[in-house]
Parts: structure tokens; C-alpha cells; sequence
């Protein structure tokens, strides 16, 4: 049997400690399971850190890089750069810290890219006060210029 793509999931921190939690509970619960997590702490001064060093604790598909206050395209880098030479990872996606993904986000994802051969997706949004509401838009999207 074939195995399934592993992905790299993005998820750059600063001071979102009251949102955290949540976010990476909806990470870790994915029903899609060869992820691999790198959060980057962009220089938190909340409790953040600590946040980010319990889960990857706890959870080995966790790993916590850590740089002085940069800016959210710079913690982004920085993952990047890490994994740029891992050849087992066929996928990565960007997830906010203060987002929460549904159960079945990678695993959609990875559905729709494999079965479109595209090259990358883009999604929206569904925000919540209480109640969901917008429409999400999804699009995949296949280089033809290589």
C-alpha cells in the first residue's frame, strides 16, 4: 500500500497565548496523520513559548524553532530553511496561530492536490463570532511552465 505524502505544517507564534491551545489541538487532531509541525516562537514575550514547548513534550511531530522578534515572514523562513533539504516531506502549509483548522483540512488538501496534480492550493477563510459564516473558496493551482 502506498503511504500518504507527508506534510509540513507552518505555524509561526507571536504573543497568541489566549488562542494557542486551540490552534494546535486542531493541528494535532487531524484525521490526515504523516504531518510534521514546525512552530516557530517569533520572539513571544507571553506565554507562548512555554505553550509550544509543552505540546512538542508531548508530541514528537513538534518541533519549536525559535528567533528574536522578526516578523511573520521571517518565522516562516526559518521553517523553510530547515526543512528545504527533507525529501520525505511532499507538502507544507501555512496555519496562523490564532487560526483553528477543521479535522479534515491536510487531508482535503492533499485530495484535492494529488487528484488535481496541482502544484498548490489556496484557500479561504470560514470566520467565526460565535457563528461561521462566509463561504470557503479553495483553488488548486498546476505550474505548467516547467
Amino acid at each position: 500500500m502506498k503511504s500518504s505524502p507527508k506534510v509540513a505544517i507552518i505555524l509561526p507564534v507571536f504573543n497568541t497565548e489566549k488562542y494557542l491551545k486551540e490552534c494546535l489541538d486542531s493541528i494535532i487532531n487531524q484525521d490526515y496523520k504523516n504531518i510534521i509541525i514546525y512552530a516557530i516562537d517569533d520572539g513571544s514575550t507571553d506565554n507562548s513559548l512555554n505553550i509550544l514547548n509543552y505540546y512538542s513534550n508531548k508530541n514528537p511531530a513538534i518541533h519549536v524553532l525559535h528567533q528574536k522578534n522578526s516578523g511573520v515572514s521571517a518565522a516562516r523562513n526559518l521553517a523553510l530553511n530547515s526543512i528545504e533539504h527533507d525529501e520525505s516531506i511532499k507538502y507544507v502549509s501555512f496555519v496562523d496561530s490564532d487560526d483553528i483548522i477543521s479535522k479534515d483540512f491536510v487531508s482535503t488538501f492533499v485530495k484535492e492536490l494529488t487528484s488535481k496534480n496541482a502544484d498548490y492550493g489556496v484557500c479561504g477563510v470560514i470566520s467565526f463570532d460565535g457563528e461561521l459564516s462566509n463561504q470557503v473558496q479553495s483553488y488548486w493551482i498546476k505550474d505548467f511552465s516547467r
